[in-house]
């Protein structure tokens, strides 16, 4: 319960641990919430403390991110879950409680020099239908349309859509669908392009035929009291 990163190596000692804060007054600063690695090869680590902590692939530090700063002048320091790069090489941020993070451009473009990323935020907001549909963000995925598939906590799934450069989300919850419940923790698009979401109800499925259009139909696997082949807890 210290806390830190441990990385598994083929050879004794068979783990090689990292604390990313060797000096912290909380033990948060070294709970690790999420681990990515991009196209470069770096690997982004989000504690629970707020900070972004990137390293090479050999372990050595590259930067620490203590904010991240938004295209409206602010600095956040989020509970980041969820981190992916998608197709087009932008890093995606899942927060609890903060949305949903994109950076201005791709992360390539900054050379390593990841202090001037700037990020746009999106958040839910009551008003809008087409915004986020909560903004705790669990789970981040993409599927071959490059959509950004958004597990929410508590708001169900939201499908980001572009169009001309402006975002916008497709909600999908108890209300709208047959999904089992809008609290979702993870989200997973299989070798053949369906998506499985992981939920606190039981395991929900949406083929691929489906992903691409507004029409939402899931199919459900949970557990089965006397059954032994189904779920077992949900």
């Amino acid at each position: 319960y210290m806390g830190g990163l441990v990385k598994v190596i083929a050879a004794n000692p068979a783990f090689k641990l990292t604390i990313p804060m060797e000096q912290n007054e909380y033990i948060t600063q070294n709970v690790v919430r999420s681990i990515h690695e991009d196209l470069q090869h770096n690997i982004w680590i989000a504690t629970k403390g707020g900070k972004i902590h990137l390293y090479t692939l050999d372990g050595k530090p590259l930067q620490i991110l203590n904010s991240l700063r938004t295209d409206n002048g602010q600095h956040i320091s989020p509970n980041v879950y969820s981190i992916i790069v998608d197709k087009e090489g932008y890093l995606w941020l899942g927060t609890k409680g903060n949305g949903l993070f994109k950076t201005s451009k791709p992360i390539n473009q900054y050379q390593n020099n990841f202090k001037d990323i700037v990020f746009t935020n999106y958040i839910h907001q009551s008003s809008d239908s087409l915004s986020l549909g909560h903004n705790n963000v669990y789970s981040l995925t993409e599927d071959q349309w490059g959509h950004i598939w958004v597990a929410t906590f508590g708001g169900g799934i939201s499908r980001m859509n572009k169009h001309n450069n402006k975002v916008t989300f497709t909600n999908i919850t108890k209300a709208n669908s047959n999904l089992s419940t809008n609290q979702i923790r993870y989200l997973k698009i299989d070798s053949e392009g369906n998506l499985w979401i992981a939920t606190t109800f039981g395991i929900n499925m949406l083929p691929k035929a489906q992903l691409n259009n507004d029409q939402f139909r899931f199919r459900h696997f949970l557990h089965s009291a006397g059954d032994k082949n189904s779920l077992s807890y949900n």
